[in-house]
C-alpha cells in the first residue's frame, strides 16, 4: 500500500498557541499553504519557506519598459536572474568598409574620402585642414552597460608620415581611448573590447583621431564593432529600489531590472536586457505560500497527503511541550521534511516542494576586519550556496558553494577561484575575508540552503 498524505479536507491547523484549544490542533481539521510554518508553544512564528520554489522561462524582448507575469503568478521573488544572448553579427557601425564612399561619417578639422589602397578594396583617407587634431566619427549606435563590445580596424600612414593616431569611443574629446600608437607604411590592426559603464548610452561613437598639427593624410579602413558578450542583471529583494546588478560591471544600476512583486517583475526603458526580438531567459526563485502541493501520483493510485491516522509519522522539533510531537498531539509541532512523495514500496521520490528549502536575503555593512563572521537573521539555516553583492559604488559579484574548498570564491569576472572573499559558509553564519569587508560599504547577501 502506497504511503498517502493528508487529503484536502483532513489539513492540518493551528492556532499559535496548542494549549489553548486542542480541538484546533489535530490532523482531522483544516489547513492551508499559510500554516506551513512552525509554530512555537508561546504561539510565536517560526518563520520557514515551506514552499521554496524556482522558475525558468523566457520572454522575447520589445526595447520598451515591461512587467513580465511568471508562469506561477503565485510565486513572491527573492531572487530573480534575467539574460540574453545579444546577436554577436549585426555590424553597429555604420560604412565601415569606405568601399565607395566615406557616407555615415562626420569631420571635425579634417576632409575624408574613399580612396584606392586600403587594406580591403577603398579605405578612409582623412586630411588634415586645421587646428592640433582631426577627427574622422562614425554614425551614433546605441550601447548598453552589462554589454561588451568587440571593436577593430586598421590604421596606415598617409602623407602626413609616421605619427600618432587614437581611437576614441562615445566622444571625440573626452572618450576612453581604446586604441592608440603610431602609424607605419604598413596596415597595421588594432583591436578592442569595450565595456560601457554608463547605463544606457544612445550615441556612442566611434572616433578615428590623427592628433597632430602635421599636414597630410591619415589612412583607416576595416572599422567594425559588433556585441561581443551576453548581458545578464540579477536582482534581490533587498536591493534598493529600482536598482540591480549587472555581474559583468558589477555595479548596483537602475537600467537593469526593476521591482519584484508577488507573480512578477519589472524592466525599465533602456534596460540591460530585454532588447528588441531578443530571447530573454530567466531564473526566478522565491516562496510560494498561497498554494498547496499536491501529489503526482507514485507506483500506485494519486497520493494526496500523509492521513491524521498515521499518527507518528509527522514530528515535531522538541520546542514544544509535548514529549512526543506527533500530529494528532495537543502540543504538537509540525516539521515539513515529510512532505513529499513515496512510490509503493516506499522509496522516496524526487520532492517537487522542498519541505526543509529556506532562502535569506538581507544586508551587513562593512568594518574592515579579516575573517569576519557575519551571522544571519536565521541562525538555523544551513547555507548550501552564498552569493555575495557590494552596493553600487561597484565590486565583483561573489559566489560560493559546499563544494569549494575554504577560502576559495567565484569571481563573476574571473575564471578561477579567488580568496579573501567568502572563506567559509556554514550554519546560520559565514566568514568574509577583508577584501568582502570594507568599512562602511554596505554588502548584500543571499543565502541558500536548508
Amino acid at each position: 500500500m502506497a504511503i498517502t498524505y493528508i487529503s484536502s479536507a483532513e489539513l492540518i491547523v493551528g492556532e499559535g498557541n496548542p494549549s489553548f484549544d486542542d480541538t484546533k490542533n489535530r490532523a482531522g481539521k483544516y489547513i492551508d499553504a499559510q500554516m506551513l510554518v512552525e509554530h512555537l508553544s508561546t504561539g510565536v512564528h517560526k518563520e520557514r519557506s515551506t514552499l521554496l520554489t524556482g522558475e525558468q522561462y523566457t520572454f522575447t524582448g520589445n526595447g520598451a519598459a515591461r512587467t513580465i507575469t511568471l508562469q506561477n503568478t503565485k510565486i513572491t521573488p527573492s531572487l530573480v536572474e534575467c539574460w540574453e544572448i545579444p546577436d554577436t553579427t549585426t555590424e553597429l557601425v555604420t560604412n565601415g568598409e569606405f568601399s565607395t564612399d566615406t557616407a555615415g561619417w562626420l569631420t571635425v578639422y579634417c576632409s575624408i574620402a574613399s580612396v584606392a589602397g586600403g587594406q580591403a578594396g577603398n579605405c578612409l583617407e582623412l586630411t588634415r585642414t586645421s587646428d592640433s587634431f582631426q577627427v574622422a566619427y562614425s554614425t551614433a549606435f546605441t550601447a548598453y552597460r552589462g554589454y561588451s563590445y568587440a571593436i577593430s580596424g586598421y590604421v596606415k600612414s598617409g602623407t602626413s608620415g609616421d605619427e600618432a593616431y587614437q581611437v576614441r569611443i562615445t566622444d571625440i574629446l573626452t572618450g576612453d581611448i581604446i586604441a592608440s600608437g603610431t602609424t607605419s607604411s604598413s596596415w597595421v590592426q588594432w583591436s578592442a573590447t569595450w565595456t560601457p559603464t554608463q547605463d544606457y548610452i544612445s550615441n556612442a561613437i566611434i572616433a578615428l583621431i590623427k592628433p597632430t598639427a602635421t599636414a597630410g593624410t591619415m589612412l583607416f579602413d576595416t572599422i567594425t564593432c559588433k556585441n561581443s558578450e551576453s548581458s545578464v542583471s540579477q536582482k534581490l529583494i533587498t536591493f534598493p529600489s529600482d536598482y540591480s546588478n549587472t555581474r559583468k560591471n558589477t555595479l548596483l544600476v537602475t537600467n537593469g531590472l526593476g521591482s519584484l512583486a508577488t507573480g512578477s517583475f519589472s524592466i525599465p526603458a533602456n534596460s540591460t536586457v530585454n532588447h528588441n526580438g531578443v530571447t530573454n531567459y530567466y531564473y526566478v526563485l522565491g516562496v510560494d505560500v498561497t498554494t498547496v502541493p499536491s501529489g503526482d501520483a507514485g507506483a500506485g493510485s494519486d497520493p494526496t497527503w500523509i492521513t491524521s491516522d498515521v499518527a507518528n509519522l509527522m514530528y515535531g522539533d522538541g520546542t514544544g511541550v509535548s514529549t512526543t510531537n506527533w500530529a494528532n498531539s495537543v502540543e504538537g509541532e509540525i516539521e515539513t521534511a515529510f512532505l513529499h512523495e513515496h512510490n509503493d514500496n516506499g522509496t522516496h521520490t524526487a520532492p517537487i516542494w522542498s519541505g526543509y528549502g529556506q532562502v535569506e536575503t538581507y544586508t551587513y555593512v562593512g568594518d574592515g576586519t579579516d575573517n569576519r563572521v557575519v551571522s544571519l537573521q536565521d541562525t538555523t539555516l544551513i547555507i548550501k550556496e552564498l552569493f555575495l553583492f557590494r552596493d553600487y559604488s561597484g565590486a565583483v559579484v561573489a559566489s560560493k558553494n559546499v563544494s569549494m574548498a575554504y577560502d576559495a570564491t567565484k569571481l563573476e569576472t574571473t575564471a578561477s577561484l579567488a580568496s579573501n572573499y567568502i572563506e567559509s559558509i556554514g550554519t546560520g553564519s559565514f566568514v568574509v575575508g577583508s577584501t568582502a569587508n570594507i568599512a562602511g560599504v554596505t554588502y548584500y547577501y543571499y543565502a541558500a540552503g536548508e
